[in-house]
């Protein structure tokens, strides 16, 4: 792990950005494998963001564990590694790179979203959110020769069918169907607004307005609750109305938000 933090914009690094999945998307393609009754996998990729040469030079202090007499020798990096802040991006980068020489097509809505289509009508999709990454497919042997050709690029570690992604528990129905749930998601969020032992009650139809009421003391902690909320229609689509409502306010939420 190197230290990130030391390092400078426009000196040690550039970009950083890192494309992640749209929750539209996520249900897209979760959409597609239950109504085409298509197996979900999950895949892992060992040590995900030390799979691209760096591009600029990078030398760290020598790691606890792994020094030697002469204190004042450094590491040069030949790839990145936990820590860099363009690691991530770096992965997505080579990622990509590798899935194209493939012949997949990146989608243009949602660039992390991989789609490959040939001449026998063998379809894969993959979504790609950093180094998670789930996959569903009409073809079985294909789909293998796809992840020996992968593992030969990348070490994976291991292929399983899908459980847990993001938040989303995936779980399979005796006719094969899964059906989608963030019970765990939604537990730890009411932990955390200290909400786990609040009733229930039927949501409120009161007229929201923006400053008629004291404003509300930590903005930081409304917008990320509201963050989560929203995340959390992707499975409960009822609450969607409501939450829309609450994050208009965001800027400047009051204690009536």
């Amino acid at each position: 792990m190197a230290k990130g933090f030391l390092r400078q914009l426009g000196y040690d690094y550039n970009e950083t950005l890192s494309l992640v999945s749209e929750p539209i998307t996520i249900r897209i393609l979760l959409t597609l494998a239950i109504t085409q009754k298509w197996s979900l996998k999950q895949l892992d990729v060992n040590n995900a963001l030390i799979n691209r040469i760096l591009e600029e030079d990078i030398y760290m202090t020598q790691p606890p564990g792994f020094e030697i007499s002469n204190k004042h020798i450094v590491c040069k990096l030949h790839k990145a590694i936990y820590g860099l802040k363009q690691a991530p991006r770096s992965w997505f980068e080579r990622l990509k790179a590798t899935l194209l020489h493939f012949h997949f097509k990146s989608s243009k809505c949602d660039p992390s979203f991989f789609i490959y289509i040939d001449s026998n009508n063998i379809v894969v999709y993959m979504l790609v959110y950093v180094d998670d990454i789930i996959i569903t497919e009409n073809n079985s042997s294909f789909f293998k020769s796809l992840v020996t050709k992968l593992n030969s690029e990348f070490s994976l570690k291991d292929l399983r069918s899908l459980d847990y992604f993001l938040g989303i528990e995936v779980k399979s129905q005796p006719n094969g169907v899964p059906i989608l749930t963030q019970s765990k998601f939604i537990r730890d969020l009411l932990s955390k607004t200290k909400m786990d032992e609040a009733n229930p009650i039927s949501s409120p139809s009161c007229k929201l307005t923006k400053s008629r009421y004291e404003s509300f003391p930590n903005p930081t902690h409304y917008r990320s609750v509201m963050g989560a909320l929203q995340y959390a229609t992707i499975t409960k689509a009822k609450i969607g109305f409501f939450v829309n409502k609450v994050y208009q306010y965001i800027s400047n939420p009051t204690k009536q938000h």
